[in-house]
């Protein structure tokens, strides 16, 4: 029989991650809950609600083409970082500063500025 509430640990083995994983998806509001004492209290039909979710979300992201999530749904990386090859992909282009004539001149991909 599934009981109405769950632990950080249980909620953690239900969503198979690690429970600071869970005490994260609290801290970020995406998983609700309620602190009773030191240790937090969540509904079970919050948690199966936070997959079904997560899985249809994850699935029309699919069907888009989309990259596929990590375990989390986002593009970070494990701790919350962005991985060195998705910031090559994200990173903003280069703009060039030169000097001319003792003026400085901006150099980006639309349009020369002159300063």
């Amino acid at each position: 029989m599934t009981t109405p509430t769950l632990n950080v640990k249980t909620a953690a083995d239900m969503l198979q991650v690690h429970p600071n994983t869970v005490e994260k998806l609290i801290a970020q509001c995406q998983l609700p809950a309620a602190r009773v004492g030191r240790a937090y209290v969540i509904l079970t039909k919050d948690v199966l609600t936070y997959i079904e979710n997560q899985v249809a979300r994850q699935t029309a992201d699919r069907m888009r083409g989309g990259q596929p999530p990590n375990a989390m749904g986002s593009a970070m990386g494990k701790r919350g970082r962005t991985s060195p090859q998705r910031a090559r992909q994200i990173r903003a282009p280069k703009v060039g500063i030169s000097t001319q004539h003792g003026q400085a001149a901006v150099a980006g991909n639309l349009a020369d500025l002159q300063v």
